[in-house]
């Protein structure tokens, strides 16, 4: 905790400034400088921890002389820190350069041979936009004879906005990059507290005028002699005017000898004076601080002597430079204050009505930058500027069509004048062309079929680009665009912003409207309808207009159900055309109530198409019987629910469990091929009301194209389907299913409802190059010649070729182990037949059919068991480099595991068929160290 070491300071009289007169040989002087208001006072009695000088809150100065407070060097206690607090600058009630004098004048007075001054702080207020004004005496402070002796720090950051003080202090750092370089990486914050003082100061106290003890008495010395010119100055400087005019006078009429003596006399003393004059504006160079205050005090002396005698058109200039400095930095206040003085003094300067126009733009006063540009064409009517000016202001003020016009005019006169920035810009007519082109390609990856949520009305594709062509965004679009980066950056995501359209997700119920029962160019919201699904289609079209949005589907009356073309489109195009969505609305007409259980006994997870329609959309919203927001009080309580249910962690929960579908795929899922077992288990136990329609609602999510053929049946409709996955991956994992087969292939079933249990996954792993004990144990067991035999059909095995279905016949290669003996275990009465298999090289078999089997050994030469599952086998061998030896163990280990079999029957000489059993039959080498004697074959077998 500091201390202060002076409780009673002598109380500073109002006639002046009084020294330092109790002063100690090692204290260590700081300054407090800054522009009245800025907290000078506040930041010392933040830095004591006491109150010692007064506060003031107006624009006069409430220091008015110069005063000290003491307090204890953190480093050093025993050293006294002492803070000069300073008059305002910039005050209503005197000069700066006064202010200056007097610092100096004090620091002499108060001066002791061995004191220190670690240097001056320079407070500036975070909440004045004023940068290139009240700054400037810190610059000129910051000399390249001041070093590290001015800091610079910012105040009052509780006054004004987070985003506004972060960008006022970027600024800060970027006009005082060069002295931040010299001094400090970063400019400090005072946030009014004891602690922020003192991180301030900080620098300070370690400088090297302190640390070293580097002493001012060489500065005072030299100001001693020169510290009262502040009054000399200025009359020298009049006395050497008046001898430049009497030299003008008297030039041209000397007629005698004494006129000419006189005229040499006078051109003497002039010189001695411009001399004496130069000697004080440039003194001996001294290193250090106060030398940098006596040369800011002679030079705004100058610049206030000129300033004074300024012209009307040098104010003007003057103003106008500030006004165009305050637009570079986006303080447009100033500027218009600046150009509204500039303007005052000369009327017919246009260029500062055009400047004051953008400021008044920038501040969205559209009236007065559109008259301010009008005024610009007035006095200039063939320069470009003021025409794009009100171009600006009319955009702005929502005068599309007229900025339009405003804008060809400047694209007209800058193309006579030769302008080369016209480039850039592009014509109303080209933005026009091109936002057309990409209105129709977005059209056509949208659904041909529309409502308009506004009107009620449905559009086709040509409506809808007609209504678009026609409509005020489009119009603001023309206007807005002015340049090729804006095209090619805006046009797009503008059109699309458009076209985006809502989606609709329900169970069809009875009474549901028809495109047929919707008459052309009516409104639903004006139509009258027996169709109970007419108010379900309202109130749909009302949501998806609350969500800003113009255009909404439903897949009842937006299709021709009775055109064949279309109906294939929209099935293969579902999808794409749900995810395209920017909201699908999901529609849960037998939930009332918002607990998260029950959001998992609608029907609506039960049917096939919704599987999609749930997967597809980025963002969906599921909405009860009476069409308010499904929100559970668990999701309230954590602010979940919001414009995404895919955002609430506890719905996705409940659409888990509810579908099956994990996390990852119900927020982000990838169309197409991959990990086809696992999306037809989610499709399982979902059921369509056209049989078919349970295949095909899953083409979008395979990403497959495939014609539609109501009436084939679903066994054909998923052969198809499962036909094109093997034909694309080869992946065969979608053969593992228990049920009954289809007509198409025996290993192919008749139902999606066969995938129902999960993928079959042996509970133990098979051993790897890690398991060194067990590896080596298994090596030591075999032979080199059962290696050998082993390596060589794990070659065969590898070199067969990818598994093909093409016209339902099933090639594929497997590891074939012949049936030796088949025994008829038990009869059922509903035709359940059990079976035990004999097989060569594997454990006996226990297999339940519906379907009669040979026994005995006339079995011998009819049925075989395949291992069809190769991609599991090799999988593991080929994710790393190994030897012969190790790759050939690890496959035999491989071998070992227990496996999801096929009890295949000869059909033919080459061909087979899968006999249908109602369980998954395992099986599993009987002897692993004797697999090589197992007598199987490696082959490529055709199933039918």
């Amino acid at each position: 905790m500091l201390r202060t070491v002076r409780e009673e300071k002598p109380k500073i009289e109002t006639a002046g400034d009084l020294p330092l007169d109790d002063g100690r040989p090692d204290d260590i002087i700081i300054l407090v400088i800054g522009v009245t208001g800025v907290g000078k006072s506040t930041f010392i009695n933040a830095a004591i921890g006491k109150v010692m000088t007064p506060v003031g809150h107006g624009l006069e100065s409430c220091t008015t002389q110069i005063q000290y407070a003491f307090c204890a060097c953190p480093d050093d206690p025993s050293r006294r820190v002492v803070l000069v607090d300073t008059p305002g600058l910039d005050n209503a009630f005197g000069h700066d350069s006064e202010i200056l004098r007097r610092i100096a004048v004090w620091l002499a007075m108060s001066y002791d041979e061995n004191m220190k001054l670690a240097g001056v702080i320079y407070l500036h207020d975070i909440c004045d936009p004023r940068l290139h004004m009240s700054l400037d005496m810190f610059r000129r402070l910051h000399g390249e004879n001041a070093e590290n002796y001015a800091t610079l720090a910012t105040t009052k950051w509780s006054e004004v906005a987070t985003e506004v003080e972060e960008r006022r202090e970027q600024l800060l750092k970027s006009l005082f990059r060069q002295e931040m370089v010299a001094h400090q990486s970063e400019i400090p914050r005072f946030h009014g507290s004891h602690m922020s003082a003192w991180e301030v100061m900080k620098p300070m106290l370690a400088n090297k005028a302190v640390v070293d003890g580097c002493f001012i008495q060489e500065e005072l010395v030299v100001l001693g002699g020169i510290i009262n010119t502040g009054n000399t100055l200025p009359t020298l400087i009049d006395l050497a005017e008046s001898h430049k005019r009497t030299i003008n006078e008297l030039e041209g009429k000397v007629r005698d000898d004494e006129q000419h003596r006189r005229l040499k006399e006078i051109e003497e003393e002039l010189r001695a004076l411009l001399k004496h004059i130069q000697e004080l504006r440039s003194p001996p160079t001294v290193h250090g601080f106060l030398t940098s205050i006596l040369e800011t005090l002679q030079s705004m002396t100058f610049e206030r002597e000129a300033n004074a005698s300024l012209a009307p058109e040098a104010e003007r200039r003057v103003r106008k430079a500030q006004g165009d400095m305050a637009l570079k930095w986006r303080d447009f206040d100033t500027a218009i204050n600046r150009y509204t003085i500039a303007i005052k003094l000369d009327r017919s300067d246009h260029t500062m009505y055009t400047s004051r126009s953008l400021a008044l733009a920038s501040k969205q006063r559209w009236k007065e930058a559109l008259n301010d540009a009008e005024q610009a064409i007035r006095l200039a009517p063939f320069m470009p500027l003021g025409y794009y000016r009100k171009r600006h202001a009319l955009h702005g003020a929502g005068r599309y069509c007229e900025a339009i016009c405003a804008f060809n005019k400047f694209l007209d006169l800058s193309a006579i004048a030769g302008s080369s920035t016209t480039s850039q810009y592009v014509r109303p007519q080209t933005v026009k062309m091109t936002i057309g082109e990409i209105a129709k390609k977005v059209l056509k990856n949208m659904p041909p079929r529309l409502f308009n949520t506004e009107s009620g009305v449905i559009c086709d594709q040509a409506a809808r680009l007609q209504a678009f062509e026609h409509s005020a965004y489009y119009t603001e679009m023309l206007s807005m665009i002015t340049t090729y980066e804006e095209l090619e950056r805006e046009a797009r995501p503008k059109v699309q912003d458009y076209f985006s359209y809502g989606m609709l997700s329900h169970r069809w119920e009875s009474g549901e409207i028809r495109l047929r029962d919707i008459r052309q160019r009516e409104s639903i919201y004006t139509q009258n309808s027996r169709f109970a699904g007419l108010s379900k289609l309202r109130n749909f079209c009302r949501i998806t207009t609350s969500h800003h949005l113009r255009w909404a589907w439903c897949d009842t009356c937006c299709i021709d159900l009775t055109n064949s073309v279309e109906l294939q489109e929209a099935i293969t195009s579902m999808f794409r055309w749900y995810r395209g969505s920017a909201l699908t609305i999901i529609y849960l007409s037998d939930i009332s109530n918002s607990p998260l259980d029950a959001l998992m006994t609608s029907l609506w997870f039960t049917r096939g198409w919704t599987l999609q329609e749930l997967l597809a959309p980025s963002v969906i919203l599921f909405y009860r019987r009476d069409w308010t927001l499904f929100a559970p009080e668990e999701s309230l309580k954590n602010g979940e629910v919001g414009p995404n249910h895919k955002n609430s962690d506890l719905i996705c929960r409940i659409l888990n469990e509810a579908t099956g579908v994990d996390v990852v795929s119900l927020r982000n899922l990838k169309p197409g091929t991959t990990c086809p077992r696992l999306k037809l288990q989610w499709a399982s136990r979902r059921s369509t009301t056209k049989v078919e329609d349970i295949a095909y609602s899953l083409f979008g999510i395979f990403d497959v194209q495939l014609p539609i053929l109501y009436g084939e049946q679903e066994d054909q409709a998923l052969g198809r389907l499962m036909q094109e996955i093997i034909c694309r991956t080869g992946d065969v994992s979608v053969l593992d299913w228990v049920g009954q087969p289809g007509r198409m292939n025996s290993c192919l079933p008749d139902s999606v409802s066969c995938f129902q249990a999960a993928k079959w996954r042996p509970e133990v792993q098979p051993l790897a190059i890690e398991d060194f004990e067990p590896m080596c144990t298994l090596h030591e067991s075999l032979s080199s010649a059962a290696m050998t035999t082993i390596a060589t059909l794990h070659h065969r095995l590898q070199d067969l070729p990818a598994p093909l279905l093409m016209h339902g016949k099933l090639t594929i290669p497997s590891i074939i182990y012949h049936v030796e003996d088949v025994t008829e275990q038990c009869h059922s009465h509903n035709n359940l037949r059990q079976y035990f298999l004999n097989v060569a090289g594997l454990k006996t078999l226990n297999i339940k059919t519906r379907e009669e089997l040979k026994t005995g050994s006339q079995s011998r030469y009819d049925y075989s068991i395949a291992h069809i599952w190769r991609d599991d086998l090799l999988q593991r061998l080929t994710e790393g480099p190994g030897d012969e030896t190790t790759l050939t163990l690890e496959f035999i280990s491989c071998l070992g595991q227990p496996f999801v079999a096929f009890l295949l029957v000869r059909e033919g000489r080459n061909t087979f068929r899968k006999v249908a059993s109602t369980e998954r039959i395992i099986a599993q080498v009987d002897d692993v160290s004797k697999v090589h004697a197992a007598g199987f074959e490696v082959k490529t077998v055709e199933i039918i």
